[in-house]
């Protein structure tokens, strides 16, 4: 259990960062990187096939997630049993993929997972190495719904949650059922990763039916970030074009219900950069068939610049606070949520 920079990765009284493998019980271990000073720890969830060094990677704007996080708090991501690490090269400061990845630091488990037991396994990291709650908890894309599964098992260890297109609930009673199909169980495409490795593999409806049955979320702060433009389709598209266009439409319209109203134009939320023309509301009414669009009491929406800074997203918060529904640049919980997406 030892961490780069020589310390011990399970000694609660270390305040120094912690890069290294750390036994969560049974002699299993997990991979975890914490960074940085401050209060509340942000817990950063990768997406599905990724690695917790996803977030210390930038394709475009200089610093990544973590390193830019770990300037003004206490950050930490690790690596999901089963993910990537990603392998990447640098060109005059700009990050691409080189085309290979390697297998995640953490040991290898059976496959397809439970989702409650990667929450409690993350729980159980956390509290080895003393990173002590509550948690700003961040999820992209699945590591959403984990995220929103730790929040509604551990409440008072959860400061807020952060969705970064993140596919909710809503998302699957909005969709055909072969247009859910088509991202019900990921799995990493063979060849990707070296044979004799145990790649991570999931169902996606055990996972929101575990997200439904764990109750309403604590009443914190929360976000979503959305992407605002549709990613091109490969040429040629796939045979079944048509149903993936219609799900990547509506994965932005259903972030967890959280947020239906639109984002105003021209609104100010003081994040500096804003999009000439905000994107629709999310539309999304938690039903198949239900659309339309709602309000939403204490949930405060504005417009901002997602992830590489050619896509419009909408950022919401809920139950933000009295000093958080201002639109004002002076805050220091909103400003540290867009820079999540900025």
């Amino acid at each position: 259990m030892l961490c780069a920079c020589g310390t011990d990765a399970s000694d609660p009284d270390s305040a120094s960062d912690v890069a290294g493998r750390v036994e969560v019980g049974e002699g299993r271990h997990l991979y975890l990187d914490c960074r940085g000073e401050g209060s509340p720890t942000v817990v950063l969830q990768s997406g599905f096939g990724n690695a917790g060094d996803i977030w210390e990677l930038s394709e475009t704007n200089s610093p990544a997630v973590q390193p830019a996080l770990a300037e003004t708090t206490r950050v930490c991501a690790y690596d999901r049993p089963g993910s990537l690490v990603t392998t990447t090269t640098v060109d005059d400061g700009k990050v691409t993929d080189s085309g290979r990845a390697e297998p995640a630091r953490s040991d290898q488990v059976p496959m397809p997972r439970d989702p409650a037991e990667v929450v409690a396994e993350l729980h159980e990291l956390l509290d080895a190495v003393g990173e002590a709650g509550p948690y700003v908890l961040v999820g992209h894309s699945m590591g959403g719904p984990l995220q929103a599964l730790f929040a509604a098992t551990y409440p008072d260890e959860t400061a807020g949650l952060v969705l970064v297109d993140a596919p909710m609930p809503e998302l699957r009673d909005s969709v055909t059922p072969d247009q859910w199909e088509l991202i019900a169980h990921p799995k990493l495409a063979p060849g990707t990763y070296p044979e004799e490795y145990i790649a991570e593999s999931y169902s996606m409806d055990a996972l929101l039916d575990e997200v439904e049955a764990a109750g309403p979320l604590p009443s914190v702060p929360v976000a979503v970030l959305v992407r605002g433009r549709e990613e091109p389709m490969p040429d040629p598209p796939p045979e079944n074009a048509d149903d993936y266009q219609a799900l990547a439409a509506a994965w932005p319209r259903c972030p967890g219900g959280l947020c239906r109203e639109p984002a105003r134009r021209g609104a100010d939320h003081g994040a500096g950069d804003h999009p000439p023309h905000p994107e629709p509301a999310p539309r999304c009414g938690g039903r198949r068939g239900r659309q339309g669009a709602q309000s939403c009491e204490g949930v405060k929406c504005a417009c901002s610049i997602g992830g590489d800074r050619r896509r419009a997203s909408m950022m919401c918060v809920r139950n933000p606070g009295p000093e958080r529904v201002s639109s004002g640049a002076d805050d220091g919980n909103r400003t540290r949520v867009l820079s999540l997406g900025s």
